[in-house]
């Protein structure tokens, strides 16, 4: 135990005494906060207030299964919020890519015209959102 705590702060000392790992961690830092700042501004093309009830109880139910988790077990918690973090990053793919092959197409659009066009409207989406009486 008291190798690993020394390792740990010595470790430590190294992260942060190293300009390389400091600029890294403030990478990371301000691409985690763009990230989710990046989703809650995007609130009417997501539209947050428009999902289902029972998508909005199953999402507040996780959430609550998550904390009792790591009540019960500290380990298994972490575990289990480790999985639904990678899944979320897995299933962003999909978005992730067709956001690179857009910001391609604007900046072959920049190079080949040498100059900015004008911003497309945001697509809207061709999903039927429910309504207050669909919802009931």
């Amino acid at each position: 135990q008291n190798d690993f705590a020394g390792f740990i702060k010595d470790f430590n000392a190294f992260l942060y005494a190293s300009p390389v790992a400091l600029s890294v961690m403030s990478f990371i830092a301000f691409a985690y906060m763009y990230h989710y700042l990046n989703w809650f501004s995007k609130t009417s093309v997501i539209q947050w207030h428009n999902i289902p009830r029972a998508r909005l109880i199953g999402v507040i139910a996780l959430w609550l299964g998550s904390i009792a988790l790591y009540a019960y077990d500290y380990r298994v918690g972490l575990k289990w919020l480790f999985f639904l973090s990678f899944s979320h990053v897995l299933l962003e793919f999909p978005l992730n890519h067709i956001t690179f092959i857009n910001i391609g197409k604007k900046i072959k659009n920049i190079v080949s015209t040498g100059r900015f066009a004008k911003a497309a409207p945001a697509p809207v989406s061709t999903v039927k959102r429910p309504t207050k009486a669909m919802s009931r």
